[in-house]
């Protein structure tokens, strides 16, 4: 047998440059610091500035990498556009995307407001299909690329009532990777989804901070009883599985799912007897 490199190597990602929009915050931010200790030149996206500021110089510290932001309202078009020729222009070439900005409307399916369909839409799924064209001419050029999506266990169940347009734009990630998976393998790029569950993140939170202190607690509760693991995520939890898709570690994986989300979409009902 022909001599082995030692398997940590292959996911090495020096020289490669990896975008991470919805990056300032949550789980986002936590994969852009994988991805900068893993030895990527990180680019970082969000709606905010000095969220931006402070999380690339957090992640810059803890990396010992230098890492770079770009304002982005993921909701229009023409900004969209100008992120992908702007992340070029900064990484000299995009050859890591991961898409993993979203925003939600929580509202019933009789009262979803009209204002509300658009940039829930442009921002979920339009967007990673407007990036993932503009970078794959690029990668296909370069003969390598690697495109992971970010989306929800809410494609498979619905935790909670009020998130169907969300979850509508997270199973379109999914149908849009398997074809574009087919037709782009051949040119040396990936593209895969990494479905994540219940995370304590800012989105979370702002739905839960919403609630009276013991509706809080009892909704906190339900949650971590809802999934096999019987807690809620680390923001951290999913590096793993993005590195493994960004790497060449994960070379002969495309049009996968990755379901990273403690069990919840496996469980049929809460562990009625934790506690």
């Amino acid at each position: 047998m022909a001599q082995r490199r030692n398997i940590l190597s292959r996911f090495d990602l020096t020289g490669r440059g990896a975008l991470v929009t919805g990056g300032s915050k949550g789980i986002g931010k936590n994969l852009a610091l994988a991805l900068s200790e893993a030895g990527a030149s990180v680019l970082i996206a969000a709606r905010n500035v000095e969220d931006l500021k402070s999380a690339a110089e957090e992640i810059a510290a803890a990396s010992g990498n230098r890492v770079e932001t770009c304002r982005v309202d993921l909701a229009d078009r023409e900004s969209t556009r100008s992120l992908a020729a702007r992340a070029e222009e900064i990484l000299g070439g995009v050859d890591i995307l991961v898409a993993n900005a979203a925003v939600e409307r929580n509202e019933p399916v009789e009262s979803i407001l009209d204002g509300s369909i658009d940039p829930v839409v442009e921002t979920n799924f339009i967007s990673s299909v407007v990036l993932t064209r503009e970078f794959a001419r690029g990668m296909k050029q370069r003969g390598w690329g690697r495109i992971i999506y970010i989306s929800s266990a809410t494609v498979y169940k619905s935790a909670a009532d009020g998130h169907s347009i969300y979850s509508g734009t997270k199973a379109a990630l999914h149908a849009f990777a398997r074809t574009a998976a087919v037709e782009l393998g051949g040119e040396g790029i990936t593209v895969n989804v990494v479905a994540a569950g219940t995370y304590y993140t800012d989105m979370a939170a702002t739905h839960l901070d919403a609630l009276e202190p013991q509706a809080k607690e009892a909704a906190l509760a339900l949650f971590s009883q809802m999934n096999a693991v019987g807690r809620w995520g680390r923001t951290d939890e999913m590096e793993g599985a993005v590195l493994l898709l960004a790497s060449d570690a994960g070379s002969y994986m495309t049009g996968s799912v990755i379901t990273v989300d403690g069990g919840l979409s496996i469980r049929l009902t809460p562990n009625y007897l934790a506690g």
